[in-house]
């Protein structure tokens, strides 16, 4: 068996030796770049993970469960939430009922970015933005009711009851 083995890689390496790699594919083509891992997020007491999917007509967050590869609900659409028409980003709150979602993503530096990020809350089905400016890294606090970015170098906090943004910060 492993005779076999060793003469199958053999012919395999020997067929491809003849090819050559160019710098064209390697930075170009992107013949050898690896595909994306989909995002995920696993529910909480669930035996469920959210999925996000995108496509031409926008992005779209699909709960499957782990015994069965079915969609078992469609948690979140860009297609019916109007404000936007998709997204590239998104964050569960603790109790999962609400979602940021980010839209319009500005690269900053290699792994920084700002963009256009929105709550959706999963009760009343409202979508509300954050702020009225592209922002940095926005969290929810532990208690789901307020969300900490960043802009401009400073930290804010948004209360998502009043609506009020407090800066914390201004150095």
């Amino acid at each position: 068996m492993a005779k076999s083995f060793l003469l199958f890689f053999l012919f395999i390496a020997a067929s491809h030796a003849q090819q050559k790699i160019t710098l064209e594919d390697i930075y170009i083509n992107n013949t050898f770049a690896t595909e994306d891992l989909p995002s995920f997020h696993f529910m909480y007491n669930s035996d469920s993970i959210i999925s996000m999917h995108t496509d031409q007509y926008g992005a779209a967050l699909q709960k499957y469960s782990f015994e069965n590869p079915d969609i078992i609900e469609t948690i979140l659409d860009s297609r019916n939430l109007g404000e936007i028409n998709s997204f590239d980003s998104y964050q569960f709150s603790s109790d999962e009922s609400k979602i940021i979602v980010g839209t319009n993503s500005q690269k900053i530096f290699r792994r920084s970015s700002r963009a256009d990020f929105y709550v959706y809350d999963r009760l009343t089905k409202r979508l509300s933005r954050i702020a009225a400016y592209k922002i940095q890294e926005p969290l929810f606090s532990p208690d789901g009711l307020k969300v900490a970015y960043a802009f401009e170098n400073n930290l804010y906090v948004k209360d998502l009851i009043s609506g009020k943004t407090t800066q914390i910060t201004s150095d």
